[in-house]
């Protein structure tokens, strides 16, 4: 049986979508997880609303320093 990754685009969405109407969280830890660049920007677009986050944690997953230089755009506002 082959081994297929669920499609989570509409799940980051979401997740962004209600993540930029908390003021409370400061942290988001976003470790160790399969989500693409792709999904990560759309996340990120999402969150823009979000003033109170300070520190997100994108560890031991596949998000290599070129590709965060492309997210930058979506990390600073």
């Amino acid at each position: 049986m082959e081994n297929v990754e669920p499609d989570i685009s509409n799940t980051i969405e979401v997740l962004g979508e209600t993540l930029s109407e908390n003021l409370k969280l400061e942290e988001l830890i976003l470790q160790d997880n399969k989500i693409k660049w792709v999904q990560y920007c759309t996340f990120w677009e999402k969150l823009k609303g979000n003033t109170s986050l300070k520190k997100i944690n994108v560890s031991k997953t596949d998000l290599s320093d070129r590709i965060l230089e492309k997210m930058t755009p979506y990390l600073t506002t």
